[in-house]
Formats: C-alpha cells, sequence, structure tokens
C-alpha cells in the first residue's frame, strides 16, 4: 500500500492516476474534505498539507496544488468562512488557526493560536467530522468532540 502523497501535479488530467497519502485510510488520521463552488476546487487535509484539487469532477482538466504546509502539526478539522476569504483549522498539538485567503484581516496570519486561553487551561479538542461550522462570516460554532458545543465570535479589528 502506498504511503506516500503525490507532489502537486500541474498536467490537466494526470490527477487520476496519483496516489493519495494512505494515512488517509488510517483511522488514526483524518481527512477532511470541504468543496468550494467559488473556485471549483475540492479541498482535504492530508496530514501536514491542505491540498486541493481543481475542477474534480472533470478527471481531464483536474490538477492537484498544496494550499499550505503546517511545520510541526497535522490538521484536526478545517472549515471556510461562508464567503470563503479564511480557512479556520484545528492542529493535533492543540489550537486555532485561521489561514488567510482573501479577507486581508491581520489577525489572520497562520500562527495565531485563536483558542489559546482554552489550550493553555488544559482543554483538549479531538477529531471529529463537522466539528467547525459558521452561522455567518463572524460566528462560528465549533465542537470540541469531549462533551462541548462552543460559539466563538472572529476578531472585528482589521
Amino acid at each position: 500500500s502506498n504511503t506516500a502523497a503525490s507532489g502537486d501535479i500541474t498536467t490537466p488530467g494526470a490527477v487520476a492516476a496519483a496516489p493519495l497519502s494512505s494515512n488517509c485510510k488510517n483511522s488514526n488520521y483524518d481527512c477532511f474534505l470541504n468543496y468550494q463552488s467559488s473556485n471549483d476546487r475540492l479541498y482535504f487535509s492530508e496530514t501536514t498539507k491542505m491540498r486541493y484539487i481543481t475542477t474534480p469532477d472533470n478527471t481531464t482538466t483536474a490538477t492537484l496544488g498544496t494550499l499550505f504546509t503546517l511545520g510541526s502539526s497535522t490538521f484536526l478539522n478545517f472549515s471556510f468562512t461562508p464567503d470563503g476569504t479564511q480557512l479556520w483549522y484545528f492542529k493535533a498539538t492543540g489550537g486555532l488557526y485561521c489561514y488567510d485567503i482573501s479577507s486581508g484581516k491581520s489577525w489572520c496570519d497562520n500562527t495565531t493560536d485563536h483558542f489559546s486561553i482554552r489550550t493553555a487551561a488544559g482543554f483538549t479538542v479531538s477529531a471529529g467530522a463537522n466539528q467547525i461550522t459558521f452561522k455567518d462570516n463572524q460566528t462560528m460554532f465549533l465542537s470540541t468532540y469531549n462533551g462541548e458545543i462552543l460559539q466563538f465570535n472572529l476578531p472585528t479589528t482589521p
């Protein structure tokens, strides 16, 4: 079985034959999916990488890319804001982070732990489906999968 994931594939149509990480088949790792119709991309977490397939329903034009890679952790789960300008994710090492797609918000910097008070207090987050969801572009609901559902209001400063 393949344990190595493919590198980025920029040749249209070559994705169909590309191996994805076999960790996505292992119950110790969760590989979550999110389709964004605004750019026709299927995003998925692949251990330390946030990946995407362009035109995922057309194998003759599909390509595979990496949005970003975590340096020292894996993804627990992720979700996009309704307007698609930010990607929010939990790291396996703890913390809730924001990756800026196009919002221009200074606090959405891929380094600030927006869950730091809870992390410092010893609260943990376990991976699970539908763990992060949005009411609107300012209000997020989070499940810790440890008996809590939390409402999180995004920062309002630029």
